[in-house]
């Protein structure tokens, strides 16, 4: 008798909102912040941020409103948007729906320990990473217009998964899952799960909160 298990598969949440105005909302504020920190930056000229796509590997850091332009802006420098107040109603929304997505299989109060926006431009993308030191992690999409790239999924066991034996091409197991995006949609998954972006190839901005989620 010949018996194949598939073990330890990895929850991957996903849901959309309706709410038009949590989304609207949250596009102002980003765009209000943005505006605001690029008159800083153009009063100064010291106010420093880092930037996205493959400078986000690199840990380049720039006051430079083009290279935002190009490569990408986020909040993630400017502090947690949980500690915002102007930002506490669509936190309070990505909370209500992070507990409905778990719902059927988690407990206990929500928790997001921290939250950040980020917008991409045309073709600005972000590498491959995971978040530390938290169990969950989620994305919501504030901001996608057709074409503005997917968010990729990979297998963390896929170096062992393609060592199998009688292998018939490469790899034997599919070790991406490519998620589609959409206005409203929301990713939630575990903080351990590698992940990264396509490029953004619309000619609108891609707008994302990502965040951490903790259970009290």
């Amino acid at each position: 008798m010949t018996n194949k298990l598939s073990l330890f598969s990895t929850p991957l949440y996903k849901g959309v909102s309706e709410n038009t105005e949590i989304l609207k909302l949250a596009q102002d504020l980003f765009y209000s912040w943005k505006s605001d920190r690029y008159d800083k930056i153009n009063q100064s000229g010291k106010n420093t941020s880092g930037l996205m796509s493959y400078h986000w590997d690199l840990k380049t850091e720039s006051n430079s409103v083009e290279d935002f332009e190009k490569f990408g802006i986020t909040t993630f420098y400017d502090g947690s948007l949980t500690d915002k107040p102007e930002w506490g109603v669509v936190i309070q929304h990505i909370i209500d729906n992070v507990f409905d997505l778990l719902r059927y299989d988690y407990n206990g109060n929500i928790c997001i320990t921290n939250a950040w926006a980020t917008l991409y431009p045309k073709d600005a993308f972000v590498p491959e990473h995971i978040h530390n030191n938290s169990l969950f992690s989620g994305v919501f999409y504030i901001k996608a217009p057709s074409d503005c790239g997917n968010i990729i999924f990979k297998d963390p066991a896929y170096i062992s998964k393609t060592m199998a034996s009688n292998m018939n091409g490469f790899p034997q197991y599919e070790i991406l899952h490519v998620g589609k995006v959409q206005n409203g949609l929301m990713y939630l998954f575990p903080s351990w799960l590698p992940h990264y972006t396509q490029p953004n190839s619309s000619n609108e901005d891609r707008i994302i909160i990502s965040f951490n989620v903790d259970f009290l």
